[in-house]
């Protein structure tokens, strides 16, 4: 598995909907995510003030995070960045340095 962080952008396909069809697409994508939030495999960050995007984590191999992003587009879109624990990153470094003194 890999830990993500996730920029998540409303499009302006999703803001162009009808209400009634923005509240049928929000409702299936809170379905699609919601066994991963529930077992931690995705974790909610926070929402930008102009409610249009936002941040979480995902735990997921590149696989699951593509057929994730497949499943609610047209209507957002993603950046996604891989990330490694800072204790894993801290030990990377202490190794660099380490051979730099060599």
């Amino acid at each position: 598995m890999v830990l993500w962080l996730v920029k998540w952008k409303l499009t302006q396909q999703y803001m162009s909907l009808p209400i009634e069809e923005q509240r049928k697409v929000n409702e299936k994508r809170i379905e699609i995510s919601r066994t991963d939030r529930d077992v931690g495999k995705m974790k909610p960050l926070g929402r930008l003030v102009n409610g249009d995007e936002g941040y979480y984590t995902s735990e997921h191999s590149e696989t699951e995070i593509f057929e994730y992003f497949l499943k609610v587009r047209p209507y957002m879109s993603f950046e996604a960045i891989p990330l490694i624990p800072t204790e894993q990153a801290n030990e990377i470094v202490r190794k660099v340095k380490a051979s730099e003194t060599m």
